[in-house]
């Protein structure tokens, strides 16, 4: 009917903000153009559209199911926490460049502790979000296996052996970035050019740091 929708704004159809996110990723590409710069949003936007859509579901139904077993938690209240809208931001932006449960499930549990307020202050909330975007799987998986290694199978160790030297490149970047430490007597040994055990055999452990992070990037507790 003429004027029924008069004083609505337009809304976004399904693939525009896809759309853009694929645009803004061909302006980085210096000289790109002619049928590339057409055909490269064709192949991007169904994709990353996809990926927003599943995000933004998953997200939702969870915050749902935070706040039914979150006593005092309104997710509407929600819209005027700053820190909150960040973490939602800069968690989506890291959903869109994976499709990698492990991480998807690392932002999303973040999302959720800092909509219930247990999460540690805001700059380091801004850091181990980035931390997630840069890290893999493996550098989370083995987070998980060091804050729990009394419980870790045997054979979790043996697999990681054979994806060495991935596995122990992976250990190198937690303990250069302080999430993990060796014990005082094994760091001195590790100096050493004489010591050629693999870094997967070591007895490495989290530092405050990296129980901080592996908090947060854990589901919320009940």
């Amino acid at each position: 009917m003429p004027g029924e929708d008069e004083g609505k704004l337009p809304q976004p159809t399904k693939g525009d903000h896809a759309h853009l996110a694929a645009k803004a990723l061909l302006s980085a590409i210096p000289f790109l153009g002619g049928p590339a710069a057409e055909l490269f949003p064709t192949l991007l936007a169904p994709p990353l559209s996809k990926r927003r859509d599943a995000w933004m579901e998953s997200l939702a139904r969870s915050l749902k199911a935070l706040e039914e077993r979150t006593e005092g938690l309104k997710v509407e209240s929600l819209s005027e926490n700053e820190a909150f809208i960040s973490a939602v931001m800069q968690a989506t932006q890291s959903a869109l460049r994976t499709h990698q449960n492990e991480k998807l499930d690392a932002l999303r549990n973040a999302v959720l502790k800092v909509a219930a307020g247990t999460a540690p202050e805001e700059n380091l909330q801004s850091m181990f979000l980035a931390l997630i975007d840069a890290f893999t799987p493996l550098h989370l998986r083995l987070l998980g296996i060091f804050r729990n290694r009394s419980s870790a199978n045997p054979e979790v160790f043996q697999e990681l052996r054979a994806q060495q030297p991935v596995s122990d490149q992976v250990i190198e970047d937690l303990a250069a970035r302080g999430l993990i430490a060796l014990p005082a007597h094994l760091a001195r040994s590790y100096s050493s050019p004489l010591f050629r055990e693999p870094l997967i055999g070591a007895d490495w452990q989290l530092t405050s740091l990296g129980n901080q992070f592996v908090s947060f990037v854990s589901e919320p507790e009940d």
